[in-house]
This record gives C-alpha cells, structure tokens and sequence, in this order.
C-alpha cells in the first residue's frame, strides 16, 4: 500500500548495511509494529528487525528469523539463513507493484455493425421479407380475390422478377404473380408455375401434390418474415467493471510495500 511504500523508504534510508556475518542488522517491513510492540520493533516506525540463521550457525537471536524476500534482496544464500515457504507476509517487488498499480480498464466491445437488409427474394414466395415485398404482399391480398380451390387457379405468391421482367402469371409490375395448385387426381395442365408449399399453408390446401414440396424457389413463412423484418435487438452495454480495493496492510515480515 502506499503507507508501506513510506515504511520501505524510510528503512532503507534509516537502517544501516547489515552484517552478513553474524546475521544481524537485517530488517523487513511490518505493519503491527505501527500499533504494537514486539521484539524488533524499530520504534513504531512499522520496520522490525529480523535475524538470519544459516544452518552452520548455532547461536540463537531474539529478533525472529527473516523471510526468504530478505535473503533475496541481499544475497544471502546460506541453506537455512531465511524461512523457506514464508508465510509472514512476504512479498516481492513485481507483487507490490501489481498490488499498488491501479488495474487496467478493459477496452470496450466495438458496437455490432446492424445486420444488412436481405436482398429481395428470387422466386415465388408468400410473405414480405423486405419493407418493398410487404407492400407487394398487401396489394396483392388486397387485390386479388379468394382463389378456387377446386379448380386450382386464383392463387399467388410474391415474385420480385415480376418487377423488371415479365414471367408467365406475372400481374403486370406489381410484383404478385399468379401459381396454380396441382394435387395428385388432378389430371390437367396450367400454364402458371405450381404453387410453394407455403401457399397451401396460407389457403389451408392439404391435398396431396398441390404445392410443390420442399420447395427452393424462394419460399417462407411468417415467422421468418417477422424475424427478417424486426431489427435486431442492441445488446446491452456491459457494466463498467468495478475498480479493484486497495489491499489491506499485510501482517507480519515482509520486504517491499
């Protein structure tokens, strides 16, 4: 934390080269020494001294034996010298800085570009897919009249190339063209293209072979209108994320604030 940074400086500026000889003069931060008084405890400055103790030494210290940051931070590489594994508190240089670094903001997701408009549909179909087929598919049920479900004709669909070009059944250039249901006991012959499947759907037609089946030519259904028609929802922005808590003073020994 910002607090234990001041402590660092202010032990390195304060305390002397310790003596890699006898162990002593070596030191480490520690934040209860700020408000409580234990055995090395420099004061209440929060610095405390520490002791290494090499495993060829056999003296014993009061001071308690030093974290492994502070072996690290002066090159002491006596077997034993410092704690192994220390669970004091110890840290070390790239941890204080990740831990005092602000965290970097995520860059925000780029907006999703709107799904372009389709293409008007080639071929007959039953219901409008673009803003123009819905008009054509308006003036066309308003237009025409009921068709006749025993002799097959009167039914159409929407078919843009009627547009721009003139095709059997083709009512002028409104875009509706007529089609013709053919089931299978009708022996005759029309000169209008048979029927999609969805105008059997549309008229309630459930003679066998009036539509063609599985068509490809173009046809829909008015779910999938409404789906191609509606735009799309925006998605909601993400939250922005929280800024990480300043860590709380860590207890015991430890080396960089």
């Amino acid at each position: 934390t910002p607090q234990e940074v001041e402590i660092e400086l202010a032990c390195d500026a304060n305390q002397g080269p310790p003596n890699s000889d006898s162990g002593e003069g070596y030191y480490a931060i520690d934040t209860r020494c700020l408000s409580t008084s234990l055995v090395g405890c420099i004061g209440q400055t929060g610095c405390r001294h520490c002791h290494t103790e090499p495993e060829t030494w056999s003296g014993h210290s009061v001071y308690p034996q030093c974290p492994s940051c502070v072996c690290d931070k002066w090159g002491v590489d006596d077997p034993g010298a410092c704690m192994a594994n220390s669970t004091s508190g110890e840290n070390t240089p790239s941890e204080d800085q990740q831990s005092s670094s602000p965290e970097p903001e995520p860059e925000p997701e780029p907006e999703p570009e709107p799904e372009p408009e389709p293409e008007p549909v080639e071929g007959l179909h039953c219901y409008g897919r673009t803003p123009q087929e819905v008009e054509i598919e308006l003036a066309c049920d308003a237009n025409q009249g009921p068709p006749n479900s025993d002799s097959g004709e009167g039914y159409y669909a929407i078919d843009t190339r009627c547009l721009s070009t003139s095709l059997v059944g083709c009512i002028g250039q409104t875009g509706c063209r007529h089609c013709h249901t053919e089931p299978e006991t009708w022996s005759g012959h029309s000169v209008y293209p048979q029927c999609p499947s969805c105008v059997c759907d549309k008229w309630g037609v459930d003679d066998p072979g009036a539509c063609m089946a599985n068509s490809t030519s173009g046809e829909n259904t008015p779910s999938e209108d409404q789906q191609s028609s509606s735009p799309e929802p925006e998605p909601e922005p993400e939250p922005e994320p929280e800024p990480e808590p300043e860590p709380e003073p860590v207890e015991g020994l430890h080396c960089y604030g």
